[in-house]
């Protein structure tokens, strides 16, 4: 037998609009065979307008083990053997197909799904307040789970969080792209689809035991557009969390610096240093090389080191022959609201003695700080969406080379 498929247009939880769309397939020759999450199957037929109703099921299987405890105390209580968790479906099943409704399938673990066998079939349910009992039963079993994951769901919630954006950690997880802030999303995207659904349970049963019967027709056509919409966007999200990780790993390069032939976030280590018998270090692919990386938060990354001698000359604390270097840290945000927390961030990163810096007053940055010892100087800042660190070992004045460093921010930086 040959099928058709057809992507599921309405949330299946949306009941009426649910209905009305297999009614209007059935319309038009297609009738409902099986339902998956995202697609319904359908076989071909002569077009007849038979309605559906998803009808929630008496008495749900909860497993092997479970269900014979039961019986077994029901047998204990009452001397008899209970029925069956099928036996008892399957009452109900035989029960509807007398009053001319069909099974047809099942819609998950709550739902089964019926088709007039005619067109003027008679509607199952004439009591609104008897029918709320049912719903009643699926609003508590929805709610009992959602309260028993909910402590899981924030407890991984505040753990991605605080391994994320809590104090320095921020600095991390852009510098890396860290998934882990998808995976917060994710969560709170499926906790609101969760409380969503138990929610709408709670206003069919509240309907229901008011009186107001069920409602079976909705303009299904008016929501399948905005309902494909977040499928799409859903979908796209997945994959590119699946694919992410792979996509920014592939960014990276590293070169020696002498093969450079773009412009790169720093200043020469040759114009830092005055002594004429200066010497600069070869590549030894870790110093004196420029390395690129990309992360989603930020997709322009430098880290540049440089390294070089002045053989005649040796450091303060006669360590040995005076080895001056620079290492720079320079991002490119893709989010100007991020440069603030991020910088904080990088701060805490870098410097760990909070008393040790003095803050850099001028009216070129944002805001920027310089960490000064004998023989180690960190200057940091940042100015719009643009955030530097650079570290510079040595013995010359860094904040007379200020104003070139913070110009390295006017220039625009690329991968190639």
């Amino acid at each position: 037998m040959k099928y058709k498929r057809k992507l599921i247009p309405v949330n299946p939880m949306n009941i009426p609009a649910m209905e009305s769309w297999l009614s209007d397939l059935a319309a038009e020759g297609l009738y409902l065979y099986s339902l998956g999450s995202y697609f319904a199957k359908f076989t071909e037929s002569e077009p007849r307008k038979l309605a559906y109703r998803i009808e929630p099921i008496p008495v749900e299987d909860h497993g092997f083990y479970i269900n014979n405890i039961r019986n077994a105390f029901a047998s204990a209580k009452d001397g008899e053997k209970p029925l069956t968790i099928e036996e008892k479906n399957r009452r109900m099943v035989e029960l509807y197909a007398e009053f001319g409704w069909k099974q047809v399938c099942r819609m998950n673990q709550l739902f089964y799904i019926f088709r007039a066998k005619e067109e003027e079939t008679p509607e199952l349910h004439t009591d609104p307040v008897a029918q709320s009992a049912a719903y009643e039963r699926i609003y508590q079993r929805q709610k009992k789970g959602f309260l028993f994951v909910l402590p899981f769901f924030i407890a991984m919630l505040a753990w991605c969080l605080y391994l994320t954006i809590w104090d320095d950690n921020l600095y991390y997880t852009i510098k890396s792209g860290s998934s882990l802030l998808f995976c917060v999303l994710g969560l709170l995207i499926s906790a609101f689809v969760l409380a969503k659904e138990m929610k709408s349970f709670r206003l069919i049963r509240d309907r229901l035991k008011e009186g107001i019967a069920m409602e079976h027709t909705a303009d299904w056509q008016k929501s399948a557009a905005f309902y494909k919409a977040k499928f799409f966007v859903y979908h796209v999200f997945l994959v590119y969390i699946i694919f992410s990780s792979y996509y920014w790993v592939n960014q990276s390069w590293d070169i020696a610096l002498e093969e450079a032939k773009q412009p790169l976030p720093y200043v020469s280590l040759e114009t830092i240093e005055t002594a004429t018998n200066f010497i600069l270090g070869e590549y030894d692919g870790w110093d004196n090389e420029a390395r690129f990386n990309a992360s989603f938060f930020a997709p322009i990354q430098y880290e540049i080191r440089q390294e070089g001698t002045v053989p005649d000359r040796r450091w303060n604390d006669d360590s040995g022959v005076y080895s001056p270097s620079i290492m720079v840290e320079y991002f490119d945000l893709r989010f100007r609201f991020l440069a603030e927390p991020f910088y904080d961030a990088m701060v805490k990163w870098h410097i760990y003695d909070e008393t040790g810096f003095t803050h850099v007053y001028d009216d070129s940055v944002d805001e920027g700080v310089l960490y000064d010892t004998d023989d180690s100087k960190k200057m940091l800042f940042r100015k719009g969406d643009k955030v530097m660190a650079f570290f510079y070992y040595g013995h010359e004045d860094l904040m007379v080379h200020l104003p070139d460093i913070v110009a390295l921010t006017d220039v625009i930086y690329s991968k190639d």
